[in-house]
């Protein structure tokens, strides 16, 4: 919590609705590859990995394609049985070590969405429905960096046939497809494109499935958060709901850009009330800013 000026910039994107927002989605899959193929959450059945080393905090694919040959690289997830096609949200932090590979592979055999990069440059493209024959290709206009990790986030909603690519929690594109994407219930997420021969090359760690309406299964809300009263006359809490022990911070701003409070928060499990003070702010608009760990979100409250 250290740039405040970058923290705001986030913060009217997601109250404009530029950034990525998850806290109404609950993870039903995650998988840290910090040292082993487990899922955090217990949902589902380890990853597959073969020939793919474990290196500070991630998981290393060589590149190498697994066609046929001993030292061929794999790093896969089981079938994700709650995904909900309907409506999905994924998240993958990666870092290529070269370009021109795929960086994830979505359904095994049947590819329903492949994000690459373009064979002539570093730019991100997604490639949608390649396995059918009526693929689209969407590219994101967004450049990638080998050796720099980078955070991606997908969300599809069928009603509309938007899919839209985030990188770093900004929106980088919103794209109406032209057919839905044919899943033909291939739910599982790979590092492979078995129709091109290409293995991604370089880091993932943190890849997460998230669905909205989860049934049977443990899947806790992601940062459920609410201001209490909003209007505030002078004393109000924040509810925020936590599952984990990363300890939380809040930064308050006025419509201009400054900060006006700073709130540090050890972890905790479930829900939690926090205390705002904000008897020595003027009466208007305020944006209160929230991080935990990977989760940001952001919300609004008026001074009386």
């Amino acid at each position: 919590m250290k740039n405040f000026s970058l923290l705001f910039t986030i913060l009217l994107l997601a109250v404009f609705g530029m950034a990525q927002n998850l806290s109404t989605w609950h993870p039903i899959a995650k998988y840290p590859f910090g040292t082993n193929g487990t899922d955090a959450i217990g949902n589902n059945p380890d990853a597959t990995i073969q020939n793919a080393p474990f290196q500070q905090g991630s998981i290393y694919s060589t590149g190498i394609y697994p066609g046929g040959v001993p030292n061929g690289c794999t790093v896969k997830t089981p079938q994700i049985d709650s995904m909900d096609f309907s409506n999905f949200a994924l998240t993958l932090d990666f870092k290529p070590d070269t370009i021109n590979r795929p960086v994830l592979v979505c359904g095994d055999p049947w590819r329903w969405l492949i994000v690459e990069t373009t064979p002539d440059s570093n730019v991100l493209q997604l490639l949608a429905n390649k396995t059918d024959g009526f693929s689209q290709l969407v590219n994101t206009g967004k450049s990638v960096q080998v050796g720099t990790w980078y955070h991606m986030g997908i969300i599809y909603d069928s009603t509309s046939r938007t899919l839209s690519f985030y990188i770093d929690n900004t929106l980088i594109s919103s794209t109406v497809m032209t057919a839905q994407l044919a899943f033909h219930d291939m739910k599982s997420f790979g590092n492979t494109d078995g129709g091109a021969g290409e293995t991604f090359k370089g880091w993932w760690k943190q890849l997460t499935l998230y669905a909205q309406n989860p049934s049977g299964i443990n899947a806790p809300a992601v940062g459920a958060a609410s201001i209490f009263p909003n209007p505030v006359a002078n004393f109000a809490h924040l509810n925020y709901h936590s599952d984990n022990s990363i300890p939380l911070d809040i930064v308050v701003f006025d419509m201009l850009g400054r900060e006006v409070q700073q709130i540090h928060e050890n972890g905790f499990y479930g829900m939690h009330q926090i205390p705002l003070d904000l008897s020595f702010c003027q009466s208007g608009s305020y944006l209160l800013f929230i991080e935990q760990g990977e989760n940001r979100q952001s919300l609004l409250l008026q001074k009386l």
